[in-house]
């Protein structure tokens, strides 16, 4: 679906007082979210929702204002079929006969149900409000903004964070919010629903008013069906900074292919930056034949690289203090588990920052 333009809305509460608001895209969002929940067909076990953003502003706004529309004020309670659930609590509900069957404009019509005010499918089980969770920056929070834990949740709202390896078997429906950044993300976002081989997962993608949104509007086979081209991720194997990554992640594949626990327990494990460079420089030659045998470049450029990330690992050992032999940065702030605490470390640095901090004023 997609979202008008945000738009000034004339609103009445029932009463005397009128008031306008401006209905914007995040607008039709929150209603969409809410509908999506409280209509879908749920199963125990299949009942779930993860709703993808692509902004830390977005998910902090959308995650406060749909906790509030759907915790605080119950606004999905409008759209309740009185009628069907044999209930008195929706003052628009005409109460036209509908228990068993929608309305239909020639037997049974409902101005309510056709204005889409009537959510006719909701059940029982529909008319408690959701337990949303927002996740960012690897943490969870609920509708408090408190910090949790617990796997208690109805709705996830999150960016990119979880498109890649959760694997939720209770998630049956997926939603995006705005136009996808890209193919193959939003094909791994909407396959966060629906893992069992007998699941029918729903995909909902709400578009707003910015060009591109409308591109996706008026061409939806790209979303539904991609091509072959459209899911293929651009990689330029020339780029310089993704090769020099590799490069240094590959050192450490390097020592684990040719190291024993020992090695890959103090160059990895515990960040032995000094075990890390002695280990390289005894295989350099090794070393470098291999890095270049797999980025395909030659030798002397392989140097270049070892020369930067030695040059890096050499001063992980270099002594904050001058009149201290034993206090370099790695042996203050390596943790192990009979050694130094985690607060131990945290104070070390705290005090080594405020101390350079403190030198720094006084050379000014």
């Amino acid at each position: 679906m997609k979202a008008t333009e945000p738009r000034k809305v004339l609103i009445s509460d029932f009463g005397d007082d009128e008031r306008f608001t401006i209905a914007t895209n995040l607008s039709a969002m929150i209603q969409t979210a809410f509908c999506f929940y409280h209509t879908m067909l749920k199963h125990e076990g299949k009942d779930r929702l993860i709703g993808f953003v692509d902004s830390i502003d977005i998910i902090k706004r959308l995650g406060e204002k749909l906790c509030d529309a759907e915790r605080r004020q119950n606004l999905y309670r409008l759209r309740i079929p009185d009628q069907k659930l044999e209930r008195n609590s929706n003052q628009a509900c005409p109460h036209v006969a509908c228990k068993h069957l929608p309305p239909n404009p020639y037997t049974n019509r409902c101005q309510v149900y056709e204005d889409g005010e009537c959510w006719w499918t909701m059940q029982e089980n529909d008319l408690d409000p959701m337990d949303i969770h927002i996740h960012k920056s690897g943490t969870s929070l609920d509708c408090a903004g408190d910090l949790v834990h617990s796997d208690e949740w109805n709705l996830m709202i999150t960016t990119s964070a979880l498109e890649v390896g959760f694997d939720h078997p209770a998630v049956i429906g997926t939603f995006q919010y705005m136009a996808p950044m890209n193919i193959p993300g939003f094909v791994q976002r909407i396959g966060r629903g629906g893992r069992s081989p007998s699941d029918m997962p729903v995909a909902v993608v709400v578009l707003g008013s910015r060009p591109l949104d409308s591109f996706y509007f008026h061409h939806q086979t790209i979303l539904t069906h991609p091509s072959e081209d459209k899911l293929l991720i651009p990689i330029d194997p020339e780029n310089q900074h993704i090769m020099k990554m590799h490069i240094t992640s590959f050192l450490y594949d390097f020592i684990s292919t040719y190291g024993t626990y020992h090695d890959v327990d103090a160059c990895y494990k515990y960040l032995d930056t000094e075990e890390t460079v002695r280990f390289v420089s005894e295989r350099k030659n090794q070393y470098i034949r291999d890095v270049a045998k797999t980025f395909g470049i030659p030798d002397s450029e392989v140097q270049k690289h070892w020369t930067a990330i030695e040059k890096y690992l050499s001063g992980c050992s270099t002594l904050l203090e001058p009149d201290r032999p034993d206090s370099s940065f790695i042996e203050n702030t390596r943790f192990h588990p009979d050694g130094k605490s985690v607060d131990e470390i945290c104070q070390y640095l705290v005090q080594a920052v405020t101390r350079i901090e403190m030198e720094d004023s006084n050379g000014a």
